[in-house]
């Protein structure tokens, strides 16, 4: 394909009816996320889905976060024992649990391990000189002064005394912590689940630092500079991209599920034809710009003043791109998929030899029509059955040649969107 002509999907009369309902149901990249997404604050989602990935923090039984729960000292002092020692599965904190440094802290409470590693390190200060205060409400500032210590700072006593919340604020502020709050946070209100996950999460992204008595300031603690996340956890982030092309960031550690993927929302996304003059108004993109068509790469040149070319089709989804790469590059990327009607020719259910061991796997075979000639392609399940019978008609997205072909055997990548009920 070349740099002019979106192509269009070729599509049967049989398929249209039935395509046409399908473009907005292109399966999703996968990524992890939680039942109440949509009660985070912007930009604080991407944070609690890598902490609760390595660990650090968890979420509900339900699949939620509860992002604006308030959250309590005592917890926070547990992310900050994991973040700090990696110890995302609690294995040794048993051996913290016996220390006596506050009053309101006893052997049998379950925070006493994470509470007592924490004040032994000097991360955490008592609430009095006594007592820790485990489940009173934390501030903005609080966790900010115990994940900075942990870092490296406060060595010379800096974060106590009657202006401890300015200097605090001033070093946060210096390293960058600030810089993606909402611009309505108060750090001296009780923290939310969600901004002690944000500041935890920028904290480990910046380099650890030691005392030099004879500069008389911070300065980084090992050559070359490495943060806590990657000393602890590995922690590195690329940019990345799902089956279809479309960008994501990819977060990789060493703890918990070992990787996060973040999706980056597109700006339009299209489900009928486009004129290219729309799209540059709807996003202000123009020229050369990335393609993916069906996993297809390829470019496209969006005319800003084209009133009759026009990219996408109906039963095509086309997503359009404008985002900021993890080098902090600016970019720009088209991803189309296409739905294509598909029936079940065979289907044979997993078995198994007489140690137990799978012999066969589940497999579907199925005819897709791209054109008026099906193409055959073979889907493995491993030992999970399918729930189709001969016969049926399903929605699929498939990966597509330079010829617009649905690819059989090697590079096939097909994914089942759902049962055709037209």
């Amino acid at each position: 394909m070349g740099t002019k002509g979106f192509p269009q999907k070729k599509v049967l009369s049989l398929v249209l009816c039935v395509a046409m309902l399908l473009s907005v149901m292109v399966m999703g990249t996968g990524a992890a996320s939680f039942t109440d997404q949509d009660e985070f604050s912007d930009n604080y989602a991407e944070a609690a889905e890598v902490l609760t990935g390595m660990g650090i923090i968890q979420g509900y039984d339900d699949g939620s976060f509860l992002p604006q729960r308030n959250i309590n000292r005592a917890q926070v002092a547990t992310m900050i024992y994991r973040a700090a020692t990696g110890d995302v599965t609690d294995s040794k904190i048993s051996q913290f649990v016996g220390e006596d440094l506050f009053d309101d802290v006893n052997a049998d409470d379950w925070f006493a391990g994470y509470v007592n590693y924490c004040g032994n390190a000097e991360y955490i200060k008592g609430f009095t000189p006594d007592t820790f205060g485990p489940y009173k409400q934390v501030t903005g500032y609080q966790v900010l002064a115990m994940i900075l210590r942990a870092v490296g700072y406060d060595e010379n006593d800096e974060y106590t005394g009657d202006q401890w919340t300015l200097r605090v604020a001033a070093t946060a502020r210096e390293q960058g912590l600030l810089d993606n709050l909402n611009p309505d946070t108060n750090l001296a209100e009780p923290a939310t689940r969600e901004l002690v996950a944000q500041l935890i999460f920028e904290a480990i992204q910046i380099d650890t630092v030691r005392y030099s008595l004879a500069a008389g300031e911070y300065r980084p603690s090992t050559t070359p500079a490495s943060s806590l996340g990657e000393q602890v956890f590995d922690l590195d982030v690329n940019n990345s991209a799902d089956e279809w092309g479309r960008p994501e960031v990819l977060w990789v550690y060493n703890t918990g599920d070992e990787e996060t993927v973040i999706e980056i929302d597109p700006v339009a996304t299209y489900t009928t034809a486009v004129n290219d003059c729309d799209v540059y108004e709807d996003t202000g993109i123009s020229g050369q710009v990335e393609t993916y068509v069906n996993g297809q790469d390829t470019i496209y040149d969006i005319n800003k003043t084209a009133t009759k070319e026009s990219i996408g089709a109906q039963g095509q989804l086309v997503e359009v791109y404008d985002y900021t790469t993890v080098n902090g590059d600016d970019a720009t990327r088209i991803v189309a998929i296409d739905t294509f009607l598909a029936q079940v020719t065979d289907v044979v259910e997993a078995k198994y030899d007489s140690n137990n061991h799978l012999a066969t796997e589940a497999t579907l075979v199925l005819n897709v029509y791209d054109e008026s000639t099906p193409v055959e392609v073979t889907l493995t399940n491993g030992s999970t059955n399918y729930t189709y019978a001969v016969g049926d008609m399903l929605l699929v997205n498939a990966y597509t040649n330079d010829k617009d072909e649905v690819i059989s055997g090697d590079g096939q990548y097909v994914e089942i969107v759902s049962a055709a009920e037209s």
